[in-house]
């Protein structure tokens, strides 16, 4: 009995399948050696799409594992830009009911099977949009991109403290599901891949909205890496920013660990979506977007 089985697209149905008897984790991290078998012909499936420049890439991901988990992680950042390609836009749900009847027998290695779905569209088949909670519209994101959460969130933090991100959910529920879309208008430098940025974005965004942080280590730690990325906010805004809640606050506790990184609810977000356009008005990318509860289709 095989641990996974990929299907690939055809002329009747424009979509990739797979089903796995383990989740597939980032590259370097895979605990099962047929992992990177299954990477290698889950990459060749996505390919076989042949999207064009202006086609997104949808995902969704489905399992029988009722734990919340990071679904953009599991659908893009866990397989990597060698598996889903590097499109411009990409749209992410997690499915409220459970991974179809695979097409043969799958060998379940934690016990749960794992069911990925891809497919060209700009839409979520599960979800839509239902209570506005926050909308924000190009604020600039000063920092060049490292692959953390921080960029991102000093910029959502920085436009907040300027009064420029509208929030609409006072009666907001702590633990309730939500969505969100994400815009980032590139410069000529980029950045050009959605799912290369994907994650970072998206963890920087929600952190934004998550409630105060007085831990003075904590403090401390982020305060004196922001300065030294950006020499332009001082020690004190950065405490300001840390020791008060974030637009809403919509999420607590705090998302700032001792390391001074980032642990958003981001297992909350049950669908997604992150577009890259080239439309930039000066000379760093711009960040606009909006996040709202869902309902079901």
């Amino acid at each position: 009995m095989d641990p996974y089985y990929v299907s690939r697209p055809t002329r009747d149905s424009r979509w990739v399948e797979l089903w796995a008897g383990y989740q597939l984790q980032f590259a370097g991290q895979r605990r099962q050696p047929w992992q990177e078998d299954l990477a290698v012909d889950l990459a060749a499936a996505i390919g076989a799409l042949a999207l064009t420049p202006e086609e997104p890439l949808a995902g969704e991901y489905a399992t029988t594992d009722t734990h919340q988990c990071d679904v953009e992680n599991r659908l893009f950042t866990n397989p990597g830009t060698k598996v889903t390609g590097q499109p411009q836009a990409i749209m992410f749900e997690r499915s409220p009911e459970p991974p179809p009847a695979p097409p043969v027998p799958i060998a379940l290695m934690d016990r749960h099977l794992h069911h990925y779905r891809y497919r060209p569209s700009d839409r979520w088949h599960w979800w839509e949009p239902d209570e506005l909670l926050a909308r924000w519209n190009r604020f600039p994101r000063h920092l060049a991109d490292d692959g953390s959460a921080l960029p991102t969130w000093l910029a959502m933090r920085l436009a907040a403290a300027q009064g420029g991100i509208t929030v609409r959910a006072p009666e907001f529920v702590a633990g309730t599901v939500f969505g969100l879309r994400v815009v980032v208008h590139a410069t000529p430098a980029g950045p050009r891949s959605a799912a290369a940025v994907s994650e970072p974005l998206i963890d920087g965004v929600v952190s934004a909205f998550h409630g105060r942080d007085v831990r003075p280590e904590v403090v401390t730690v982020l305060a004196d890496r922001v300065t030294a990325k950006a020499p332009w906010v001082s020690h004190r805004e950065v405490e300001e920013f840390v020791k008060t809640d974030g637009p809403g606050p919509l999420f607590t506790p705090s998302a700032l660990t001792r390391s001074g990184g980032f642990s958003p609810a981001d297992e909350l977000c049950y669908a997604g979506a992150v577009t890259i356009r080239r439309d930039a008005r000066g000379p760093v990318p711009e960040i606009s977007g909006e996040l709202f509860t869902l309902r079901r289709r």
